[in-house]
């Protein structure tokens, strides 16, 4: 995406073709789950756990700007994507 793009136009590709939020979909899975392994501590498992459902909050907020902004095609593009996970399913179809 050319640097005049940048902030307004929707990104759909890269990493953004299957996670809406890559960098905290990296910081999730790899620095708070890959945290609670490596240390094989029950403790940050248990924060990641916890510290989840806190990020989809966050997120919220966020999401509705993105929508105000762009309209239909993020909420097209939020039916195709996962926010932190890739989607395996889509919903709405058929």
């Amino acid at each position: 995406m050319p640097v005049a793009d940048r902030g307004n136009k929707l990104c759909t590709t890269g990493a953004f073709k299957y996670v809406r939020h890559p960098l905290y979909a990296a910081f999730l899975s790899v620095f708070n789950f890959g945290l609670a392994v490596y240390l094989n501590s029950y403790l940050y498992l248990l924060w990641a756990v916890l510290l989840h459902p806190l990020w989809h909050l966050l997120i919220r907020s966020e999401e509705r700007m993105l929508v105000d902004l762009f309209g239909e095609g993020y909420i097209e593009y939020q039916k195709k994507t996962g926010r932190f996970f890739p989607r395996l399913f889509r919903r709405g179809t058929g």
